[in-house]
């Protein structure tokens, strides 16, 4: 088998749906625990509660980085999770998934595994609409 023909393992992804408030974080906390091999570095979860959008993710490992507390104020119907195998070497708590995006109008998380190779481009095409949207700290406008 050739390199470039082996599979590669990336990134840890996972989601959980429920149809009852609550438990969906401890469950994707025990997900990505058990594909934790498959990142290191930032883990992060969001999820989805009345309607509103929560997140939480930090450098380290999973166990390190979802506390108690953390988790608890991760309820929620819906949700997703991450842990990052990074190929730099040295990982940014801003590469740490999932990404999250709040505007007025609407909300949305994305984790995934890779890398997005047409970034820059996106990036061009998208600054003028990026204008009216804002990350998860309130910052808006191409950057």
């Amino acid at each position: 088998m050739t390199a470039s023909s082996k599979t590669r393992e990336g990134c840890g992804v996972v989601g959980v749906s429920s149809i009852t408030e609550g438990g969906v974080a401890e469950r994707i906390h025990k997900a990505l625990s058990a594909i934790q091999h498959r990142g290191q570095e930032p883990a992060g979860i969001a999820v989805v509660s009345e309607g509103e959008l929560r997140t939480h993710k930090g450098l380290g490992l999973v166990a390190d980085v979802m506390t108690k507390d953390a988790l608890a104020s991760l309820r929620g119907h819906v949700g997703i999770g991450h842990v990052l195998c990074s190929t730099a070497s040295r990982v940014a708590i801003e590469e740490a998934q999932p990404f999250v995006v709040k505007n007025p109008k609407f909300s949305f998380a994305l984790a995934f595994n890779d890398t997005i190779t047409s970034f820059p481009d996106l990036r061009e095409e998208l600054a003028g609409v990026r204008r009216g949207l804002h990350d998860e700290d309130g910052h808006g406008g191409p950057s």
